[in-house]
C-alpha cells in the first residue's frame, strides 16, 4: 500500500528528490565514520552545501485557499522529510556552537509545527518513522519530546507496525540517556554539551536506530 501511495504521488508527490536527499546524507555519515581526514573535509564540505540546498527549498502551505486534501497532505510531508533532512545534516556536523545549537532547535520548532498540519489518518503516516525519530534526536524539551512520542504512539496505534513503537522506545531511552549524561557533565565539566558528539559516534547511532524510510 505504502509502495502504490508513493508511486501514484499520493505521498511526497511533488518532492520525491527528497529521498535521494537523504540517502546522499546516509552515504556522508559514512564517510564522516570513515575518519579519513581529506574524506572527512570533502563531506562536510558537501553536507553543509546540501543543508544550504534544502533551506532554499522552504515552502509553506497557504492554508487560506482551501487546498484539497490531498495537496495539503503532499505539502506537509514533503516539508516534514526536508525539516528532518536538515536536522539529520546538523546533528551529523554537530557544532557546540550556540547558534547552530539555536538553529536546530527552530527547526524542530518548525517540524512540529507543520506535524500538526498533517490532516487525520494522513497515509503519508506510514513513512513517518524516519523524519519522527530524526527530529526527535534533537527535542531537547519536554513538551518537543510529548507531542513526537504521542505521534509516534499514535501511527503505531493505526498501522500496528512495530517500527513506530520502537522508535518511541529508542528515544525515550535516548533522553534518559542524555538527562543523566548532562547530570553528569554538570557536575565535572560543566563547558561540555551534550551537542560535541563526534561524527563518528552520530554516524554509529544512525546504524542502530531502529527506521526504515517506507
Amino acid at each position: 500500500m505504502v509502495i502504490e501511495h508513493i508511486r501514484t504521488g499520493h505521498i511526497m508527490g511533488t518532492a520525491q528528490h527528497l529521498f535521494i536527499a537523504i540517502y546522499r546524507v546516509s552515504g556522508l555519515a559514512q564517510v564522516l565514520a570513515s575518519g579519513n581526514p581529506e574524506e572527512v573535509t570533502a563531506a562536510i564540505s558537501e553536507l553543509r552545501s546540501l543543508d544550504e540546498e534544502l533551506a532554499s527549498k522552504h515552502t509553506k502551505p497557504d492554508l487560506s485557499h482551501n487546498m484539497k486534501i490531498e495537496d495539503l497532505n503532499d505539502a506537509v510531508t514533503s516539508e516534514l522529510y526536508r525539516l528532518a533532512c536538515r536536522i539529520h545534516i546538523k546533528q551529523l556536523l554537530a557544532s557546540p556552537a550556540p547558534d547552530e545549537e539555536s538553529a536546530t532547535f527552530y527547526l524542530v520548532e518548525d517540524f512540529i509545527n507543520q506535524l500538526r498540519l498533517l490532516p487525520s489518518h494522513s497515509p503519508s503516516h506510514s513513512i513517518l518513522s524516519w523524519p519522527l525519530v530524526v527530529t526527535g534526536f534533537s527535542a531537547t524539551t519536554s513538551r518537543q519530546q510529548r507531542i513526537i512520542v504521542a505521534k509516534l504512539s499514535q501511527i503505531h496505534e493505526e498501522w500496528q507496525s512495530d517500527i513506530f513503537s520502537k522508535g518511541a522506545a529508542y528515544l525515550q531511552e535516548k533522553w534518559r540517556s542524555d538527562k543523566h549524561l548532562n547530570h553528569s557533565s554538570s557536575n565535572c565539566h560543566p563547558d561540555i554539551s551534550r551537542s560535541q558528539q563526534a561524527p563518528d559516534e552520530i554516524g554509529t547511532i544512525w546504524k542502530k536506530c531502529p527506521v526504515i524510510l517506507a
